[in-house]
């Protein structure tokens, strides 16, 4: 019994450390390539349409002459 406690308690450690090393190198990785300021207005702009509208299209294809949400 107190082997097996010592063995889960090892584990445990070594999943935290994975984890724990995981989530340090991404938030490195994360840092040093920030996502790029000119698509933030194209990605929410559907998020946006959504809300505004209750339908889930993509505004961009409207200037094409194409009514998504209608469909």
């Amino acid at each position: 019994m107190k082997y097996l406690r010592r063995d889960l308690l090892i584990e445990i450690l070594l999943v935290t450390l994975v984890i724990g090393g995981f989530f340090v190198l991404a938030v490195q990785k994360i840092a040093f390539h920030p996502v790029p300021w000119k698509d933030e207005p194209w990605l929410m702009q559907p998020a946006f349409e959504a809300l505004k509208t209750g339908q889930m299209s993509m505004p961009m294809f409207r200037h094409f002459g194409n009514e998504l949400g209608q469909r």
